[in-house]
């Protein structure tokens, strides 16, 4: 599930600002934020506001994002066959022992 409520990073970086910029704006109560503790959220809806489009088109863009970074996490690792990846499994659980 992608949450509603996005930390100070990735809110930064939809408004393309420096999240140390964004923090003290929301400190000056300049754009609504919500603070838990001592961290600070936006809300998509606000965002939506402030970049003048739909929570659906941020919340699209934030999945597409996600994807992208899973996909360059896993980029360079081994990609194996049923029976390879058996062999694998096989012999990860070996070194445990």
């Amino acid at each position: 599930m992608i949450p509603l409520a996005l930390d100070i990073e990735t809110s930064a970086q939809l408004l393309n600002i420096e999240s140390k910029r964004l923090e003290e704006i929301l400190q000056k109560r300049e754009i609504e934020g919500i603070r838990i503790g001592n961290e600070w959220r936006l809300s998509v809806f606000v965002l939506s506001r402030i970049l003048n489009t739909s929570p659906y088109e941020i919340l699209e863009y934030l999945e597409d994002l996600y994807l992208a970074q899973s996909i360059e996490e896993i980029e360079g690792e081994p990609s194996y066959s049923p029976e390879e990846g058996r062999k694998e499994y096989e012999k990860i659980l070996s070194q445990g022992q």
